[in-house]
């Protein structure tokens, strides 16, 4: 086989097309993904605290009323 045939095997071309609707699902996808990273972490972070709250003896629940008061 000649060395030209060869290398036309593997020359092609690739043709991408987005159009609107793809480009604005992407978007949505990757907000949503970012949205959902953040509550995760928010979830997280409360739990933690809440953990610790309970460890020192102190309730979430009097911290609520004590916010609530001082309104």
């Amino acid at each position: 086989m000649p060395t030209q045939q060869i290398l036309n095997m593997f020359d092609y071309t690739i043709l991408l097309y987005l159009d609107p609707g793809t480009g604005s699902f992407i978007v949505q996808m990757l907000i949503a993904g970012f949205l959902a990273v953040a509550f995760y972490f928010k979830l997280a972070r409360d739990t933690v605290k809440d953990w610790f709250m309970r460890l020192m003896g102190k309730s979430t629940q009097e911290e609520d009323v004590s916010d609530e008061t001082a309104q």
